[in-house]
């Protein structure tokens, strides 16, 4: 059985994505067809994370100015900015496939 002083972890902090595969597969759930179409139609990834407020909404949703050391470390990134870039570009990437 669960004890629940001993998670640190609220129930929406347990929801939020840990590893980069999951936030990509998170976002293509929250996305719409034209959003995904948007993203995919883009010359390349750095034009979405100039021209889109994905990163602020990828930051803000997922937990990264809160701390996801998780989605941190699996995106290799130093900080939210670098981390919400590194989402962008696989999401880029996996709409384009």
């Amino acid at each position: 059985m669960n004890n629940p002083l001993q998670s640190s972890r609220s129930d929406a902090d347990q929801r939020l994505p840990r590893t980069l595969q999951e936030a990509v597969d998170q976002l293509i759930l929250l996305l719409t067809q034209a959003e995904k179409d948007k993203i995919a139609a883009a010359p390349d990834a750095d034009t979405i994370i100039v021209h889109f407020s994905l990163g602020a909404y990828i930051r803000k949703v997922f937990g990264l100015w809160r701390g996801n050391k998780a989605l941190m470390a699996s995106c290799r990134a130093l900080n939210p900015e670098d981390a919400s870039s590194v989402i962008i570009r696989e999401l880029w990437a996996r709409l384009r496939r």
